[in-house]
This record gives C-alpha cells, sequence and structure tokens, in this order.
C-alpha cells in the first residue's frame, strides 16, 4: 500500500513503536478500520485448486488479494495494513 494513502505512516508507527515500549507518545493507540463505502480495486477472482499445499503456496495470489484489500479499507486512528 503506498505511503501516500496514510500521509501520517510516520506518526502511526511511532504510536506503536512507543506502546510496545510501554510508553505514551501523545495520546494511547487507537485502531479502527472498516470496508471502505465504494471499493477502488476488484479483489481478484476465487480460484480452485488440486491440494491445500498449492493454495497456501500461491504467492502472487493471496498478494494481489492483500493489496486489493488493503486500498479497499480505511484505516482509523494508528490502524495499519497487515497481511
Amino acid at each position: 500500500m503506498p505511503i501516500a494513502h496514510m500521509p501520517d505512516w510516520d506518526k502511526r508507527l511511532a504510536r506503536t513503536d512507543a506502546f510496545w515500549h510501554r510508553e505514551v507518545l501523545d495520546r494511547p493507540v487507537v485502531c479502527m478500520t472498516f470496508p471502505k463505502a465504494a471499493p477502488s480495486v476488484p479483489r481478484p477472482a476465487p480460484k480452485t485448486y488440486v491440494s491445500q499445499r498449492e493454495r497456501w503456496f500461491d504467492a502472487e495470489y493471496i498478494a494481489e488479494c492483500v493489496v486489493a484489500d488493503a486500498l479497499n479499507t480505511e484505516y482509523i486512528g494508528d490502524a495499519l495494513p497487515l497481511a
């Protein structure tokens, strides 16, 4: 996800780092996410696999899904995308 979508990226990371060091930077960490009202990136079509191993090792498909999900989510407060 491009950082341009989160202009306060550095501040979010700093608050999260402070949290893990049992400190408060300027306020407690608050994380909220919700789907965007109008998704901008279509999620890849579901695929079928011959085995669970093939499904879990399809890194390209997984990455496409993660990027679509991240771009179609609103990150409020200090929430960060994760995969």
